[in-house]
């Protein structure tokens, strides 16, 4: 039972399962950036979800590549950047990954 108060009187509901009070379309899945393959020495896919942009920085936060118009299927091209620590940025989050 649920008992309120509004203004002038009482209000009383009876409550006799979850479902009468939410529904499942209330809460979001949350999302979570990752990088794969990681460590990759040639090209790392990100799993997003729609269009973003992606900017990848080193260690000393430095961007060292940006791509205005990236997708799910997109495969980013790796092969130029140094061995080491890195950082890429989404509209979603940021995710450090190794570069072998």
């Amino acid at each position: 039972m649920v008992v309120a108060t509004h203004g002038n009187g009482i209000y009383t509901s009876k409550i006799e399962s979850v479902d009468d009070v939410i529904t499942i379309g209330e809460f979001e899945k949350e999302y979570k950036l990752t990088v794969y393959p990681n460590p990759s020495s040639r090209s790392i896919s990100l799993n997003i979800i729609g269009k973003s942009t992606l900017a990848i920085y080193d260690i000393q936060g430095k961007q060292v590549l940006f791509m205005p118009n990236l997708t799910a299927e997109t495969k980013v091209d790796i092969s130029e950047l140094q061995t080491g620590f890195y950082f890429a940025q989404t509209n979603i989050g940021t995710v450090k990954w190794w570069k072998n």
